[in-house]
């Protein structure tokens, strides 16, 4: 889905919730703010669809930053929630050196390692970002173009 696409806001939220296995909060958010486009993720239920996406069992995740760590690259690993204090906490599993250094790195404990690869082509981070510097799963930096 493309941004620029978009005639309302994009808010893209995870959540952690093992009880709610229909995943229902998107629909209640949709309904009661419908001025905004929503893409809402239960991390308590994405080893599902990994498992069947790699062909191997993923055991369930035990927190949203377990399930986060295993996202394809180490900088998109990284959130903000507000706590139950009203207090902003950073929820960064890998760590925020590769976002500040504008690097895009495959995370070492992908649940598939194939993604990485495949969302470097989708999503054109390169083109759009041609700072960015790009890591091979080897650990080799890739040559921009240019």
């Amino acid at each position: 889905m493309s941004l620029l696409a978009l005639s309302r806001p994009l808010w893209r939220c995870i959540y952690f919730d093992p009880a709610d296995v229909r995943n229902d909060a998107e629909h209640i958010l949709r309904a009661a703010l419908p001025g905004y486009t929503w893409e809402l993720t239960n991390q308590a239920t994405v080893h599902h669809w990994q498992s069947r996406a790699t062909g191997r069992d993923i055991p369930a995740y035990v927190s949203v930053a377990a399930s986060m760590a295993s996202w394809p690259e180490t900088a998109t690993a990284v959130g903000v929630r507000l706590t139950d204090r009203g207090a902003l906490e950073l929820v960064a599993p890998h760590g925020l050196v590769d976002l500040f250094a504008l690097t895009l790195r495959p995370s070492p404990v992908a649940s598939d390692p194939r993604a990485y690869t495949s969302r470097l082509r989708e999503k054109g981070w390169l083109v759009r970002w041609p700072r960015l510097r790009m890591v091979q799963a080897d650990g080799l930096p890739v040559r921009q173009r240019g």
